[in-house]
């Protein structure tokens, strides 16, 4: 039996939010509760993200709001 859609979104999901909770640069982890988790996070934060990752962040941002 295969999974469904929704649970296969839900996962990815939850894979996108871990990445980006470990990409995210210790100053901002702490404000993942006021700001809704790591994904809604790093979009306000992004200037914090060093250079060379930001768009590697962008991206894994707009596919978790694609899903």
């Amino acid at each position: 039996m295969m999974p469904s859609p929704e649970a296969l979104k839900a996962k990815a999901k939850q894979e996108i939010e871990k990445q980006l909770g470990e990409k995210a640069p210790g100053s901002v982890k702490p404000l993942f509760p006021l700001c809704g988790g790591p994904v809604s996070t790093m979009e306000k934060c992004i200037c914090a993200v060093p250079a060379d990752q930001q768009d590697d962040v962008k991206a894994a941002i707009a596919k978790y709001k694609s899903l």
